[in-house]
């Protein structure tokens, strides 16, 4: 964390730096989050919140440029975080689901954190999941929780358009081309639990 900004595959939260605040020096780092301070009662959230609670101070005790936690549900902050950049105070370090990584990257308000990283750090991510929050060599947010992700399919319809299981698809576009030819009708190809 350095400067106006700090320093997030398939789902849990992102960890990202923001150009969008460009607070001063002096002022702490704000930074929006879903899991501390948080009021928690099931003790799995308390400890999560306890995790960022204790990195949060360890920043703090250790560095001039002090981060100010800001909790919000999920829910608020997909409300609040685009009107906050919009009018140019939004959050200098933010946490966001995979699937909102897009919406800021393109909206210009994310800052290469590539400069303030060593490469030992870069090497600690698996470069699948770093990968997906990058733009040339520029990384815009580190991945945060890997969960394995599992792919349930309904054989019968597969072998209705003649797909065996040799033939199932090996990547992302062969899957994304399997469920548009799939998807007719109420029928879909492809859905999330």
């Amino acid at each position: 964390m350095a400067g106006s900004a700090a320093v997030t595959t398939a789902a849990g939260a992102a960890l990202l730096s923001s150009c969008g605040n460009r607070s001063s020096a002096d002022k702490p780092l704000s930074f929006w989050n879903f899991y501390s301070p948080a009021p928690q009662e099931d003790p799995n959230l308390v400890a999560q919140s306890d995790w960022f609670a204790t990195a949060i101070d360890r920043w703090n005790s250790a560095n001039t440029r002090q981060v100010a936690p800001v909790y919000m549900t999920g829910d608020q902050m997909n409300q609040r975080m685009p009107v906050a950049f919009a009018s140019g105070d939004g959050p200098d370090i933010f946490l966001i689901s995979p699937g909102d990584y897009l919406r800021y990257a393109n909206g210009g308000v994310l800052q290469d954190l590539t400069p303030y990283m060593e490469q030992e750090a870069i090497d600690d991510y698996f470069p699948q999941a770093l990968a997906t929050r990058r733009s040339g060599d520029g990384i815009y947010g580190l991945p945060m929780e890997q969960e394995p992700l599992a792919l349930f399919y309904d054989p019968e319809l597969l072998e209705a358009v003649g797909i065996a299981e040799g033939d199932l698809p090996s990547d992302w576009e062969q899957l994304l081309e399997l469920a548009t030819e799939l998807s007719a009708g109420s029928q879909t190809g492809l859905g999330h639990v």
